[in-house]
């Protein structure tokens, strides 16, 4: 399994949050009730790259290309996560010949 390229630092604020997948619905005779869609709690996560270079866009475009339909390993916090993408990553070209990319990952704690 390959390992996301944590080398490339994304912005602050990021976070996994935690998902056990529960819905909840109201009967007829207004019993609510709840259902776990998860048997592992999964985490979703955003990592926003604001300002990097093209040789960064294109190492993370090419991870996602090799790996999009593929889980791979993500370290973060000391912890070890088996991830998957949700979508294709978003880029914009900034002034000066920056980027920002989006990329939105879930999955779950090893």
């Amino acid at each position: 399994m390959a390992s996301y390229p944590t080398s490339i630092s994304w912005d602050n604020g990021f976070e996994l949050v935690p998902s056990d997948g529960i819905t909840s619905d109201v009967a007829d005779d207004g019993t609510i009730r709840g259902l776990v869609n998860f048997a592992d709690t999964v985490y979703v996560g955003q990592l926003v790259y604001s300002y990097i270079d093209s040789t960064d866009r294109n190492t993370l475009q090419t991870f996602y290309d090799t790996n999009k339909a593929l889980s791979f390993s993500f370290a973060y916090d000391g912890d070890t996560y088996t991830m998957r993408y949700i979508r294709h990553p978003r880029k914009r070209r900034m002034v000066g010949g920056w980027w920002r990319m989006t990329v939105d990952i879930h999955g779950t704690k090893d």
